[in-house]
């Protein structure tokens, strides 16, 4: 188990984190023209998948990446599954959507969309990477 400071550092780390890409889906969906707000789809065994940002006019499903820096095997795990989630969730949503990884950070979008993994997931998807700021 943690410590107890450690636990705290941990929990402030999180909270930074989602208040960050809190306000990356705000502006990213005022650039778009959209109210981007987290979805919960149910799946078939009867739980949820959550999607980081969802409108319905004009249709769009986001993931949000906030992190800056090197790269973790965990950054590239968390891709490859929000690729997949969002091909998921269009497909239940009848594939109009616009699918989108939103990135904090050029530098970092770069890094991790060019792992051999993830480039391979991403591959024909026709999910749009996004840089917060410049898309």
């Amino acid at each position: 188990m943690k410590p107890p400071n450690r636990i705290v550092e941990a929990l402030s780390e999180t909270l930074k984190r989602e208040k960050t890409e809190a306000a990356m889906l705000q502006s990213f969906g005022q650039d778009l023209g959209a109210r981007l707000n987290p979805k919960s789809l149910p799946l078939p065994s009867g739980g949820h998948l959550e999607i980081d940002g969802f409108s319905a006019s004009p249709a769009v499903l986001c993931q949000v990446h906030a992190e800056i820096g090197p790269l973790t095997p965990e950054h590239e795990r968390s891709a490859m599954f929000d690729i997949l989630k969002l091909n998921y969730a269009a497909n239940v949503l009848g594939n109009t959507a616009r699918r989108i990884l939103l990135f904090r950070d050029k530098a970092t979008a770069r890094r991790l969309c060019s792992t051999p993994e993830v480039a391979d997931q991403l591959g024909d998807s026709g999910i749009e990477v996004c840089i917060a700021g410049d898309c």
